[in-house]
């Protein structure tokens, strides 16, 4: 039981979603703590078993609704070797008015996860 292996918070059973990042090797168990946050237990070959608060810092309002999905990424960022990957990975939700919103982090940035509006910054595909 990772909640008391690692000391960490029961997460809401029907908040869960996961993911295993090839590019990453990491596994990925999310969902919502007992203080509406977003919660990652989170797993690596080198570093175990982790966790981390990927809405701390945000206004509990902004925190995506679910259902969850915690998906991920990689793309070549440099296409003669030596090749170079970029990842990412995305907590997908709905905010109050209904937009697509996720919580985003990159292994190329700052090690923090970003709140975007997804509704809000897409182009409409028919003018």
């Amino acid at each position: 039981n990772l909640t008391e292996e690692l000391g960490g918070p029961t997460l809401a059973p029907d908040s869960l979603t996961s993911n295993y990042h090839i590019g990453l090797r990491t596994m990925n168990i999310v969902g919502q703590d007992s203080n509406g946050q977003a919660r990652s237990y989170w797993w690596t070959p080198d570093g175990g078993w982790n966790i981390h608060a990927l809405s701390g810092g945000l206004d509990p309002d902004l925190i995506p609704l679910g259902p969850w999905q915690i998906s991920g990424t990689s793309w070549l960022t440099v296409v003669t070797p030596p090749y170079d990957y970029t990842h990412s990975q995305s907590l997908l939700g709905h905010n109050a008015d209904g937009d697509l919103v996720r919580l985003l982090w990159r292994s190329h940035g700052p090690d923090e996860w970003v709140l975007q509006n997804l509704t809000m910054t897409s182009v409409p595909y028919f003018p």
